[in-house]
């Protein structure tokens, strides 16, 4: 027990740094106010030290927001208990899925193995070490190609399957979604080798993750005038905020207004979330970013009101506060670096 302890308190120690890294609402509110790139980039490096953009535009102040918050990610991994590692990479799966997607589109696309490289980051397959994986996909010359870079992947089942799909029907449809419902499926399975407190702890961060991806799915697809049945494989039927029994009412919308009234019944009793219904009626371009921002603001908040005088779930909720929180924050910046390229 002392060992797991000092363990805690030397990751408590470590992490209290990146916290001084954290934006304030009030700096959040100052994100919005600024109306050039210079001002907003020079402000910004005060809370990512190596955010460092070759130009003032939209896709190099992604590419180094994002480069800077994997930094910031690796120092949380190396600074955690090996259990709390394991799960931590499994939130990197996210961003290896982005890698796979825009290699495989780009070879689909027969784009040169610059453009590809323009859209790939690398560090999430170093921490993963799967960097040669990715490697070498990027520099696949065809789908037949493809077939033999991911073999002995964790991915090679549904890649394999969804592109002969797409070599049948030329829709990626299937493709994107099956990786994305891994991203998912690879958490709940990871969750398993945490001690019994900390999965106790982690696991309504994935469920209401789950949720805004059920969410997001149904909702789109309904939206999109698709049916239902050709997205239905891909739901999970888990979540934090509905059980199996809501999802598989939700499932069951026959139109958006059919969705949006099971949903205000199944929210009715849930006063917290009860906005939903409304928010999703009248969706605005944020719409998405908004839910998911605020699906983690109320995981955040959940967490911080069972903290106690524990540095083992103190080191824990700060671990989680800057990941999740770096997030939001990027999500504010490119915001408001599209709203100044647009002026």
């Amino acid at each position: 027990m002392r060992v797991a302890v000092d363990e805690y308190s030397f990751v408590y120690v470590k992490l209290a740094l990146l916290k001084s890294l954290l934006m304030t609402p009030e700096d959040i509110q100052k994100i919005k106010s600024f109306e050039d790139l210079d001002s907003l980039g020079n402000f910004t490096k005060r809370f990512f030290p190596n955010f460092l953009p070759k130009e003032h535009n939209i896709i190099e102040f992604e590419r180094s927001l994002w480069k800077t918050y994997f930094d910031i990610f690796e120092k949380i991994i190396v600074s955690s208990p090996e259990s709390i590692q394991i799960f931590l990479k499994s939130l990197l799966i996210r961003y290896e899925i982005w890698n796979i997607k825009q290699a495989v589109y780009g070879i689909i696309e027969k784009s040169s193995i610059d453009t590809i490289l323009d859209q790939i980051y690398f560090k999430p397959e170093i921490l993963l070490e799967r960097k040669k994986f990715i490697s070498e996909l990027i520099k696949g010359k065809s789908i037949k190609g493809i077939y033999d870079i991911i073999r002995k992947t964790p991915y090679e089942k549904i890649i394999r399957k969804t592109l002969k799909d797409f070599e049948k029907t030329g829709e990626v449809f299937y493709f994107e979604h099956e990786l994305d419902k891994f991203n998912f499926t690879n958490m709940l399975e990871k969750i398993e080798f945490l001690p019994k407190r900390e999965k106790k702890l982690i696991i309504p961060y994935i469920n209401s993750q789950i949720d805004y991806y059920n969410l997001n799915l149904i909702y789109r697809a309904l939206y999109n005038g698709l049916s239902i049945d050709s997205i239905k494989p891909y739901v999970i039927f888990h979540g934090y905020l509905f059980n199996k029994s809501q999802i598989n009412q939700l499932c069951k919308s026959s139109s958006l207004d059919d969705f949006l009234s099971i949903l205000t019944i199944i929210l009715k009793p849930k006063r917290d979330f009860d906005f939903l219904s409304e928010l999703l009626e009248k969706p605005d371009s944020e719409i998405w970013v908004k839910l998911s921002s605020y699906f983690l603001n109320q995981f955040l908040i959940n967490f911080k009101s069972r903290i106690i005088s524990d540095i083992k779930i103190s080191s824990l909720a700060l671990i989680f506060q800057i990941i999740l929180l770096k997030e939001m924050e990027i999500s504010n910046i490119l915001a408001q670096t599209v709203k100044i390229s647009i002026l």
